[in-house]
């Protein structure tokens, strides 16, 4: 992906109005886990193409990936202008499936990411996505095809490579869970979710050392993803440090009210 960025700026700097090589380097940042950068790249690119849906789709994964105070909101807003130029758009689908499943709506997400796998059953990220929501109902198997179907397409892909291992990680396959998410990391090492799920693994498997380090690490990538603070309060509980895993479970039920560990 540096290398892909790298030669994306060349293209640019040689041909400032290159809508390819925009989108094309706002994609890589995005999978680098560089969210500001990506949305900064789809926004050049949307400039140079004002009709096209592709710009605005990516600038809504960059913001939907984000967490920042009010990254969904504008996301939802650059998706209702994407899908308006193309509802069709099968990633335009997916992210209209992202974007509802962050705000609790699990049956529209189900409809949109099921409707993206039946224009492209070739996005991956539908079905990295869709293995969540079927976790999230307790549907273990349905949820394991979904995320193998994911690697299946992308075996490199951070997102697909994740979304197995989580499906692992709730099957109490802890072994596979970790295979799955050094893989993970190995491609997007910069993603929060991913080191959570490490944190997560380290301590189901006893090991609060690291654990905890994985805990905070995710946190300062995304310092507003509130389940990782809900990890290191736990994790500090278990260690006897009642202050601060007090001020970690406050934190998180600040950037996440409904967080039930918390």
């Amino acid at each position: 992906l540096a290398g892909a960025e790298a030669a994306y700026r060349r293209a640019l700097e040689l041909e400032p109005e290159n809508v390819d090589a925009a989108l094309r380097l706002g994609f890589s940042l995005l999978g680098q886990a560089r969210t500001a950068e990506a949305e900064a790249a789809f926004v050049a690119a949307a400039k140079l193409a004002p009709e096209a849906a592709q710009p605005l789709i990516g600038q809504a994964a960059a913001q939907a990936a984000s967490g920042t105070d009010g990254s969904i909101e504008r996301a939802t807003e650059s998706l209702a202008k994407a899908v308006a130029l193309a509802p069709d758009n099968a990633l335009g689908q997916t992210l209209t499936g992202l974007v509802n499943m962050r705000q609790g709506a699990a049956q529209p997400a189900r409809a949109a990411l099921e409707r993206a796998i039946a224009l492209d059953p070739n996005t991956y990220q539908a079905h990295a996505h869709l293995s969540v929501v079927e976790l999230a109902e307790g549907n273990i198997v349905p949820a394991l095809t979904a995320a193998q179907k994911a690697v299946g397409l992308a075996p490199a892909s951070g997102l697909a490579r994740e979304s197995l291992a989580t499906v692992h990680f709730f099957a109490s396959d802890l072994q596979a869970a970790r295979d799955e998410v050094d893989l993970a990391l190995e491609a997007s090492p910069n993603s929060a979710t991913a080191h959570l799920l490490s944190s997560d693994i380290y301590v189901a498997e006893g090991n609060l050392t690291d654990g905890l380090a994985e805990a905070e690490y995710s946190v300062s990538l995304d310092p507003l993803l509130g389940p990782a603070y809900s990890a290191l309060g736990m994790i500090l509980l278990a260690e006897n440090d009642l202050r601060q895993a007090e001020r970690a479970f406050v934190k998180a039920l600040d950037l996440s009210p409904k967080l039930v560990a918390a």
